[in-house]
């Protein structure tokens, strides 16, 4: 109802390193720019994703005003919202070198894992206490670090 598109991770291409749905990244891209970009200047986007997103100083600062500054190429259409690609996947992994995690849901936009949001039942008991636990442990976590730099919406 919110208007999100459940997204399939069977046969999606799927960037290792920050879990970007590759060809729906490649796709709006071009779409919101209006331009048709080639594969190598979308491979130099994803790249540059991943360098914004190492910076474990910031905590996501960067790359959150790379998503909304002022740049020639576009990863998201701030002027006219509605114009992003909004898609929701379950329990996509990320995978660290030591340690991994799966939200049970995790929000794309324009491809770009932005967002998850951990569902527990009502009569879970300490469900989300002991989510929250985990996910404060994974922040601890070198090899995690750049997927929480890189996500911006945490539920």
């Amino acid at each position: 109802r919110l208007g999100y598109t459940y997204q399939s991770k069977i046969n999606a291409k799927i960037d290792e390193r920050n879990s970007i749905f590759v060809d729906i990244f490649a796709e709006n891209i071009r779409r919101i720019n209006n331009k048709n970009y080639s594969d190598e200047v979308i491979a130099s986007l994803i790249k540059e994703i991943a360098t914004l997103t190492d910076n474990s100083v910031d905590k996501g600062e960067s790359f959150y005003k790379r998503l909304i500054g002022y740049h020639p190429i576009k990863l998201i259409d701030t002027k006219c919202f509605t114009n992003n690609d909004f898609r929701v996947v379950t329990e996509l992994s990320f995978r660290g070198e030591r340690h991994n995690f799966r939200p049970d849901i995790v929000i794309l936009v324009n491809g770009m894992p932005l967002g998850f949001i951990e569902a527990k039942k009502p009569n879970n008991k300490k469900g989300i206490q002991a989510e929250f636990e985990r996910m404060q442990d994974r922040l601890e976590f070198e090899d995690c670090k750049h997927f929480f730099n890189q996500l911006q919406v945490l539920g």
